[in-house]
C-alpha cells in the first residue's frame, strides 16, 4: 500500500513538472513569436491581466517575475485600455535586433482602425514574449467607443 502511495506521489510530481515553467506550473510565454502576439491580444480582449503577465516580458522572462505587482497591474491596465479591440490582423513581420520579431498589426475598435507595431523576443526555455507595443497611435482607443 505504501509503495502505491509513493508511486502516485511521484507520478503527480512528474506531471506537475511537465506542466510548464511559470509559477504554479503554468507555462509562460509562447512557443513562437506569432503565438506570443496572438496570446497577448487574447488576454487584452479577455481583460485577463494575470494571463497577460505571462506573455508580456523580455529576454529575461515574463513581466510578472520582474515587476512589483502594483506597477505590473497599472501598466497592464493601461495597455488593455489602449489595445481594446474588436479584431486585429497581422499585416507583416520583419526581423529586429537581437533576434526580435517585429509585427505590423492593424487593430480595429468599432469604426477606428490603427496600425501599430508589436515587438516580440525569445526568453528563457525558448519561450517568446511580447516585449513592446507602440501604443502612441492608439490613444483614442482608450477614450471610449
Amino acid at each position: 500500500m505504501r509503495r502505491l502511495a509513493v508511486l502516485a506521489l511521484v507520478q503527480v510530481m512528474v506531471l506537475a513538472g511537465c506542466a510548464g515553467g511559470g509559477r504554479g506550473g503554468v507555462a509562460s510565454g509562447a512557443v513562437d513569436a506569432r503565438q506570443a502576439l496572438d496570446a497577448f491580444m487574447k488576454t487584452v480582449k479577455d481583460k485577463d491581466i494575470q494571463a497577460m503577465s505571462l506573455v508580456w516580458g523580455t529576454s529575461n522572462g515574463p513581466a510578472r517575475d520582474r515587476l512589483e505587482r502594483a506597477d505590473l497591474e497599472k501598466r497592464e491596465l493601461l495597455m488593455q485600455c489602449y489595445l481594446r479591440h474588436d479584431s486585429y490582423s497581422v499585416k507583416g513581420d520583419s526581423p529586429g535586433q537581437g533576434g526580435r520579431v517585429i509585427y505590423k498589426v492593424e487593430v480595429v475598435q468599432g469604426p477606428k482602425r490603427r496600425e501599430t507595431s508589436f515587438t516580440t523576443i525569445k526568453g528563457p526555455d525558448e519561450r517568446w514574449y511580447v516585449e513592446d507595443v507602440d501604443v502612441s497611435v492608439m490613444q483614442d482607443f482608450c477614450t471610449g467607443r
